[in-house]
């Protein structure tokens, strides 16, 4: 097993500038396949020193009214070259995800991987949390919406981007995902599980929040399969403000009490810089959205998705 970076033990403001990304995206596009016109939003699990990615792409234009989402694998001995599966190991088939299969994130239990991801019944906003499950991360079996329709004020309107913990606790499987009042102004809450099928909400407000003068000042949303460490459950997360600039921050929770906050960094530890992180072409703006996450050589491995269109990485120094 690999040593846990120092960094991850602390969430010092000095992890802020310690990632050093690619100048050039890892994936992009490539014409005449399925991600022809966008290939990002990666997941990542290591296995027997392969890295797999399960990423979100599309051959149709981001601007048409007929523009979805299937999901791709890839896979690397480097965690930096990645070969394409040729096809798609998941596409939508059924009404809750007529619009697309999205932004996946993949965690393994015994010999079954558990892949959740949003499924999107409506053009724009209509997503719910599905579920898929593997033994071979080609062969995919779907469980559909896994959350229960209970309804609190912070999360009345989308709920998705779900990820599971990697371990029990308090002998119950726990899952962080966004809860959206309104477009755009969303909270992390917390689910339960006995089986990894069936999820329900036990807590009636949410656990992390935007904070006011901070990147992440209107809007909070899992990144990567959190990371169990000897401090606590190290959680990487997205944020935006009014102007919905993406950038990724951290934030530590306790393996007692998976809904409090231990630590939590005031700045982004990833943000957009480079030409091609920015201009996103259906919001206009900058984005810089982490999904996946793993240690390679005592590193800090962060794949992105820039402007939904290509895949980035961002390695830690220490």
């Amino acid at each position: 097993m690999e040593t846990i970076p120092a960094a991850q033990k602390t969430l010092k403001e000095d992890w802020i500038s310690s990632f050093i990304k690619y100048k050039n995206p890892i994936l992009r596009p490539v014409s005449k396949t399925f991600y022809s016109k966008a290939i990002f939003n990666p997941t990542v699990i290591k296995e027997n020193k392969i890295i797999y990615m399960l990423f979100r792409a599309s051959n149709c234009s981001p601007k048409s009214d007929k523009w979805w989402s299937e999901i791709g694998l890839a896979s690397s001995k480097d965690g930096i070259h990645f070969n394409i599966h040729p096809q798609p190991i998941l596409s939508p088939e059924y009404d809750y995800e007529k619009y697309g299969c999205q932004d996946p994130r993949i965690i393994k239990f015994g010999k079954t991987y558990y892949l959740t991801y949003s499924g999107i019944s409506g053009k724009y906003n209509e997503s719910q949390i599905c579920l898929a499950t593997s033994k071979d991360l080609i062969h995919w079996k779907k469980h559909g919406k896994i959350l229960s329709e209970k309804k609190f004020k912070w999360n009345s309107g989308n709920k998705k981007a779900a990820v599971i913990v990697p371990k029990k606790i308090n002998n119950k499987y726990v899952m962080y995902f966004l809860g959206e009042q309104k477009p755009w102004w969303t909270t992390i809450g917390t689910a339960y599980s006995d089986d990894l099928i069936k999820w329900y909400e036990a807590d009636d407000n949410p656990i992390i929040s935007p904070r006011k003068g901070c990147f992440d000042s209107q809007g909070v949303e899992p990144g990567p399969t959190p990371i169990i460490t000897k401090e606590g459950i190290l959680l990487f997360y997205n944020g935006w403000n009014k102007r919905k600039i993406h950038k990724t921050g951290v934030v530590l929770l306790s393996k007692k009490d998976p809904t409090k906050i231990l630590k939590r960094t005031r700045n982004p530890i990833i943000e957009p810089t480079l030409d091609w992180e920015k201009d996103d072409k259906i919001r206009k703006k900058d984005v810089i959205f982490s999904e996946g996450a793993v240690i390679i050589n005592n590193r800090y491995h962060i794949y992105y998705g820039a402007i939904n269109t290509y895949i980035g990485l961002a390695i830690s120094k220490k």
